[in-house]
């Protein structure tokens, strides 16, 4: 139960993350999906990298 509690978190906050930022986070569902974290690691460096 804790563990898909941290899940639910963890896509509400991708989710806020991608929306601030104005990302899209759907494409980031099927992966999160089957992955979550390493496919979080992958989204947090891909929210990181500079804007040109």
């Amino acid at each position: 139960m804790n563990y898909i509690g941290l899940l639910v978190w963890i896509f509400i906050w991708m989710f806020d993350q991608a929306r601030v930022r104005g990302k899209n986070v759907l494409l980031w569902l099927l992966p999160f999906a089957l992955a979550p974290l390493p496919t979080l690691m992958l989204f947090i460096l891909f929210l990181q990298r500079k804007v040109k």
